[in-house]
């Protein structure tokens, strides 16, 4: 079980983008600092130290999560429940989707997303997007304190 906090989670069902998406963070320097999870129940089991993450410390939170999931609803979802829990109110969420409408981004924000991405359409144009996103949220940004979440 690792004792330091991943700097990203990312959430991603397409096997073929998150392989592309595991090798742009890998080049960037992230090297083993993130976690995948291919469905939004995978994710929370993950920030919520239930099921196969059972006994990991929820104090210690990734950087930020990266949420590209193809059902809107899904990604909604999955906010709506980082929101309510107090492991993970805090925790930054960014929402890649192929396109927005006005309503899907005002959704996007009531539900808590930090932030809302516009998917690049080509493989390498995705893994470029999120590895500029992960070294803004891992790098840049300033996150809550441990003792604060």
């Amino acid at each position: 079980m690792p004792s330091i906090a991943p700097s990203l989670l990312i959430v991603e069902s397409n096997q073929e983008d998150s392989g592309s998406v595991v090798r742009a963070l890998m080049q960037s320097g992230h090297d083993d600092t993130h976690v995948l999870a291919r469905t939004a129940s995978e994710a929370l089991d993950y920030l919520l130290a239930r099921g196969d993450h059972r006994g990991r410390d929820v104090r210690l939170q990734p950087k930020a999560v990266l949420v590209n999931l193809p059902e809107a609803s899904a990604s909604l979802e999955l906010l709506r429940t980082l929101r309510e829990q107090p492991a993970t109110r805090l925790v930054p969420a960014v929402i890649l989707a192929s396109s927005f409408s006005e309503r899907e981004l005002a959704a996007a924000y009531a539900a808590g997303a930090n932030s809302c991405l516009q998917r690049p359409s080509g493989t390498k144009e995705l893994a470029e997007a999120v590895r500029r996103a992960g070294n803004y949220w891992s790098q840049l940004n300033v996150p809550v304190p441990v003792g604060a979440r």
